[in-house]
């Protein structure tokens, strides 16, 4: 059987266009997860997110799903 698994999305190396093929994130979105990460330097935590100007609870839910953090 074919393994459902996808493939997550890594906040520190994530463009516009990948942020933006994940359920409930606009252009808008995407823009303010890497504008976050320019001012503030790489991601340590899925939960920095939270940080996020525009990231509500309900859509933290669903990004967490969809990305990771890797080192580096």
């Amino acid at each position: 059987p074919k393994s459902t698994s996808i493939e997550k999305i890594d906040l520190n190396k994530a463009n516009v266009q990948e942020l933006t093929e994940i359920p409930g994130v606009d252009r808008s979105i995407a823009k303010a997860i890497i504008a976050y990460r320019d001012e503030n330097g790489p991601y340590y935590k899925v939960k920095e997110l939270m940080d996020v100007k525009g990231v509500t609870e309900e859509l933290y839910e669903i990004l967490k799903r969809y990305v990771t953090v890797t080192d580096g």
